[in-house]
């Protein structure tokens, strides 16, 4: 009955039996993976240990047999999520394919497919609680409040993500209007600064320190993420 499977009729995704559902969570190799990552946090992973997380993360979340059917992605992340609360997110279709994709239609009935989107999420929102320290904070505010819905950082960025499709913002919404705003303020500088560097080798230079500080100290997600939560 889990996640209203029980609802979705003869057509809809099935539970195996317990047995292969647990058996499958009870691996040897998935036992140790868990053991490796038990009481980890998100402030624990860092670039040195981000890419060994989600590669033990992908295999276990697709070894796990938690319904009937090819696409495992949304019932093993939640089981995952479960079991490992404060390293994983949980993945739907409903609202974290419609934020990331646009879709909540976006293939992932292979493990191929889903796992690209499985290691796109993880990496996702790991780089935003690393680049993102205002997101970050807020986050630890509200987890530390307490409350059902906000038990990790992962669940966390679960509910923004929720939240964002829910108020009709997707991922390629906040990058088109990043390009915009972006585009309008490089033409604003670019203007301004022709105004004081007449000299072409001087301006150059100018312009293209002022874009390289810009880049490296913006994460698109500073612009719209903290208004959402």
């Amino acid at each position: 009955a889990s996640w209203g499977m029980h609802r979705m009729g003869d057509a809809g995704a099935k539970m195996p039996k317990f047995e292969v559902f647990q058996n499958s969570i009870l691996t040897k190799n998935n036992m140790e993976i868990y053991e490796k990552w038990r009481g980890k946090t998100v402030d624990d992973i860092s670039d040195s240990n981000l890419t060994d997380l989600i590669k033990d993360m992908t295999h276990v979340c697709f070894s796990i047999e938690a319904t009937e059917g090819k696409s495992k992605l949304v019932s093993s992340s939640k089981t995952l999520a479960h079991i490992l609360p404060d390293l994983v997110p949980p993945i739907d279709r409903q609202y974290t394919l419609q934020f990331f994709y646009g879709t909540k239609n976006h293939p992932i009935n292979t493990n191929d497919d889903g796992q690209k989107v499985f290691e796109y999420v993880m990496r996702y929102m790991y780089d935003l609680y690393r680049k993102n320290e205002g997101f970050k904070n807020l986050a630890l505010n509200t987890l530390t409040e307490g409350g059902d819905f906000c038990s990790s950082l992962p669940k966390i960025f679960d509910n923004l993500v929720i939240n964002c499709v829910r108020k009709g913002i997707t991922l390629k919404k906040i990058v088109y209007y990043f390009h915009v705003i972006f585009t309008q303020t490089w033409k604003l500088i670019t203007e301004r600064i022709k105004i004081v560097f007449s000299h072409k080798h001087n301006l150059l230079i100018c312009i293209f320190y002022i874009f390289v500080k810009f880049i490296d100290n913006i994460h698109i997600t500073n612009i719209i993420f903290p208004c959402l939560c």
